[in-house]
């Protein structure tokens, strides 16, 4: 097996072929990693991959990106802003949460036909 050495904070991280080492975060920091050795498509591929919901957890529906500026300046709001209006609009219209740890990632609403 291939020994692949990783970076993480100044902390080095081995794995294996085959295994995953996560090395991104969200929200986005300013820590970077870097690899000991050039990354290869296959390791890019099985990143990607690596983030997609298996077939039996497939639905259909929409998702719609919006942005959101402060009035008084333009700027874009921040991640406390926005966490702050989904909490809000949650609570107002019911809506389901939905979470990435302790963080408000987005809302869900669930339709139910009878």
């Amino acid at each position: 097996m291939t020994m692949r050495n990783l970076f993480v904070n100044g902390i080095g991280v081995s794995s294996r072929r085959g295994r995953h080492v996560v090395v991104a975060s969200s929200p986005p920091t300013e820590d970077v990693a870097v690899a000991a050795e050039p990354l290869t498509k296959e390791d890019l591929v099985e990143y990607l991959a690596s983030g997609c919901k298996p077939k039996e957890k497939w639905r259909i529906g929409t998702e719609h990106e919006k942005f959101g500026f402060q009035s008084e300046t333009l700027r874009p709001m921040n991640h406390d802003q926005i966490s702050e209006l989904l909490y809000r609009i949650s609570e107002r219209f019911g809506w389901d949460k939905i979470m990435e740890g302790d963080l408000i990632i987005g809302l869900e609403r669930v339709i139910h036909f009878s």
